[in-house]
């Protein structure tokens, strides 16, 4: 399941695009300046790439990596070298079916038990939202959009021909708008703070095609509120009267 999972996440994989038919041989373990990493060997067949698996490199098309990590024991690399080492001697397939003994070096796992791998484990984990293996690469996408990634950087990890495709996964941060709201009240509070000695009066006032309210100038030669004094307003026009 751990590997499934690695694989569906770090190379952005749609739902049950490709599962059945990977092999070992899809990908390889590479070593750079010391650092370990996973990536793609060979075609995969998709909506962006049309090719079959034994066709036509991969590598220029889909950079995604899955690069190791120190704590070893949530290091996806060191999950996939030992996955690999279990497999039966000339094993040609990623995912097989589980026998008594072991691996099956023989069937593949079935269509519908990858298919459906993240919404099995969801009803076995009792989480309340039934989540599908779609879902992992939506995660892909806003886990590295939320970190700073631009789409064309995203497009590395997703093999999207078009960078703007990245955009129809993302979705609304909630956080920013959490923090749109407070700049909102910060700012807000100092436009409604109103002089306790000063008498003012609605009268309307023009911005744009809307027509919002502000208050009047007050009588005497008063100062104007502070409630005016303590913001900045963009794009208005505004008007007092005296009485």
């Amino acid at each position: 399941d751990e590997n499934i999972f690695n694989v569906l996440l770090h190379f952005a994989l749609r739902g049950r695009e490709n599962l059945r038919e990977l092999t070992p041989g899809c990908f390889e373990i590479v070593s750079e300046g010391g650092t370990e990493f996973v990536r793609v060997a060979v075609a995969m067949l998709s909506k962006n790439v049309k090719a079959s698996l034994n066709e036509k490199a991969f590598k220029d098309l889909k950079l995604a990596r899955m690069y190791s990590v120190q704590d070893k024991a949530v290091c996806p690399v060191e999950a996939f070298k030992m996955y690999v080492s279990q497999l039966p001697n000339g094993c040609e397939v990623l995912f097989p079916r589980l026998n008594k003994s072991g691996f099956s070096a023989c069937q593949r796992l079935g269509k519908d038990s990858l298919g459906d791998f993240m919404k099995n484990l969801s009803a076995c984990l009792a989480l309340q939202r039934k989540y599908t293996n779609h879902c992992v690469r939506v995660t892909t996408v806003n886990c590295l959009a939320k970190a700073g990634f631009d789409n064309q950087a995203i497009t590395l990890m997703t093999g999207h021909k078009n960078s703007s495709s990245v955009d129809v996964y993302k979705r609304r941060d909630m956080d920013c708008v959490a923090r749109m709201s407070a700049c909102l009240a910060a700012y807000g509070s100092k436009v409604t703070k109103i002089d306790d000695d000063a008498e003012s009066t609605i009268e309307s006032v023009t911005t744009g095609s809307d027509r919002g309210e502000l208050m009047k100038a007050p009588e005497g030669g008063q100062d104007l509120p502070r409630s005016l004094c303590g913001g900045q307003f963009y794009n208005c026009t505004f008007n007092f009267y005296g009485k």
